[in-house]
């Protein structure tokens, strides 16, 4: 049996599987793939201007864009790979496995801050209202969806690597199913507990409706992509629904679009500000607290006093980065 992808060329002995018996989302790029592609290159890039607006801006800048700026990155990096790899007759192995890591992990990126603003936005929540601090199970429930979410990355790029290795070792192939179908699995595990999470304490802590509905988005978002993750990598029918071209399309990436750009529509600083304890524990100044509680900024504008610039932050690069925590 031989089996070529690109530059590989592997003869295997009958009865072996390759690398294309795994099924991997999305599946190998096709002509198929060029017109999407193409048509969602476009649309990331129509967003670029706004993502460095917002990080850029004193007012809108915040530690939570940092994760939807690295999906871009990736989402964008995969379907250039994507639309190249449509084109082509062959392409390597490693392309392909590049392209297939990107797609996987990318979609992680979107989930971390999502659990950010929800503990915030909980914080913020018992700070306007009463002295207390919030409960202690909160900071032990999203450490714990962060480990998890962290696990889940690890997985998902030991799977590439040991994928890469499959066509001349077929017996691996079995330990990529099974990582693969781990990580699907707790990422659809991950959001949906953080979407019964936020509907639960919405209403139990009686969090502002409009940013607890739009957390609920986001993290419905989340699992149906999830969703369809896991319901692609265990259909072993190739001509099932799951399997299909637009099924990837619609459920991962259109609906990956639209949580992120959903990150781009509001101030986060101002809707999920950070609470006095995450930058004592980050020990920076950032604009999620100069946007601050609302019953703290006093405080806070007192506790973070701006310091006088050192010589080697005095040069042009260095000034304009660091603006806003030292005085001229």
């Amino acid at each position: 049996m031989s089996f070529q992808q690109g530059s590989l060329d592997i003869i295997l002995e009958p009865g072996e599987n390759t690398l294309e018996d795994i099924n991997f989302t999305g599946g190998f790029p096709t002509s198929r793939d060029l017109a999407p592609s193409i048509l969602f290159i476009v649309l990331y890039a129509l967003t670029l201007p706004v993502l460095i607006w917002r990080i850029v801006s004193p007012q809108y800048r915040s530690l939570l864009l940092l994760r939807p700026a690295m999906f871009f990155t990736c989402r964008m990096t995969s379907l250039i790979i994507r639309a190249i790899m449509s084109k082509v007759s062959s392409y390597s192995l490693g392309l392909l496995v590049a392209e297939l890591v990107l797609i996987s992990v990318g979609y992680l990126f979107l989930i971390e801050p999502v659990i950010i603003a929800w503990k915030r936005l909980i914080s913020a929540q018992y700070h306007s209202s009463s002295s207390r601090h919030p409960p202690t199970w909160l900071n032990a429930v999203k450490n714990g969806l962060l480990v998890a979410l962290i696990s889940t990355i690890v997985i998902f790029v030991v799977s590439g690597i040991v994928s890469s290795q499959s066509p001349a070792h077929p017996n691996l192939l079995q330990v990529v199913r099974i990582l693969r179908e781990i990580s699907y699995i707790l990422s659809l595990g991950i959001s949906s507990l953080l979407l019964v999470l936020v509907i639960v304490t919405g209403k139990v802590f009686k969090l502002p409706v409009i940013r607890t509905a739009f957390l609920v988005s986001l993290a419905a978002g989340m699992v149906t992509t999830g969703a369809y993750r896991v319901a692609q990598t265990y259909s072993v029918n190739p001509d099932s629904p799951a399997r299909s071209l637009a099924a990837f399309w619609v459920l991962q990436i259109s609906v990956e679009y639209v949580i992120y750009t959903l990150f781009l529509t509001i101030s986060l600083p101002k809707w999920f500000p950070a609470g006095k304890e995450e930058v004592d524990t980050a020990g920076v100044c950032n604009n999620d607290l100069e946007i601050g509680l609302v019953n703290h900024r006093a405080t806070v504008s007192q506790e973070v006093k701006l310091r006088k610039r050192p010589w080697y932050l005095k040069g042009p690069v260095t000034r304009f980065l660091v603006r806003d925590r030292y005085q001229d």
